[in-house]
């Protein structure tokens, strides 16, 4: 199980604004390539697994009630819709 974590604490730790932007959407594309083949052989049984145990009401994108049960699958699919807001905020910024 994973604790939330503080978005913009990270953002400023890990100095994105000083990084080459080039070298940050490379690294991005390369570890969410590698997800997707993860992702992909992950058994249908695994995905569809009901946890009771998860804490996808503090790590989520969109949460999960604590005492609602989960799956791996929504976890995936919570993370590819956080992809595609990230995705949609970038090429909005660079029509501007």
């Amino acid at each position: 199980m994973f604790a939330g974590y503080n978005q913009a604490q990270w953002v400023a730790a890990q100095r994105y604004d000083d990084e080459d932007w080039p070298a940050l959407v490379q690294l991005w594309r390369s570890y969410n390539l590698h997800l997707a083949h993860v992702i992909a052989h992950i058994p249908d049984a695994t995905l569809k697994q009901a946890r009771t145990r998860h804490t996808l009401d503090a790590i989520a994108w969109q949460p999960v009630s604590a005492g609602e049960p989960a799956t791996l699958e929504y976890l995936v699919n919570d993370y590819m819709g956080h992809l595609k807001d990230h995705l949609k905020q970038v090429f909005d910024q660079a029509q501007t």
